[in-house]
């Protein structure tokens, strides 16, 4: 029941962003499975078109929500320093992908 009494907690804006974090997460880990099980003998339209959609759906997702949410809930004299750790991290986590990706 803890995680039950956790979301009555916070009011239905909060539910909406998170909701969509979420949506955005499944969506790209979708993206991830699809590309991982993909038929070399298949055709484009069968896994990878789906997948790259479904990835580009993700993150525009999550970004969205993310800058939405950092900016509603932060308070006013602090939304500009949350903004810009919101956005320096989303940066971070994509060079770490990227470097992660084209060193192996």
């Amino acid at each position: 029941m803890a995680p039950r009494h956790v979301l009555h907690s916070f009011n239905y804006e909060k539910k909406v962003y998170i909701s969509r974090v979420v949506v955005g997460a499944g969506a790209t880990t979708t993206a991830c499975l699809l590309f991982a099980i993909i038929v070399p003998s298949t055709t484009y339209w069968a896994y990878a078109f789906v997948a790259t959609v479904v990835s580009v759906m993700g993150a525009d997702f999550v970004f969205a929500a993310g800058t939405l949410f950092i900016a509603k809930f932060a308070l006013p004299h602090e939304q500009s320093v949350a903004g810009a750790l919101f956005n320096t991290m989303m940066q971070v986590r994509s060079l770490k992908f990227f470097t992660h990706n084209s060193c192996s």
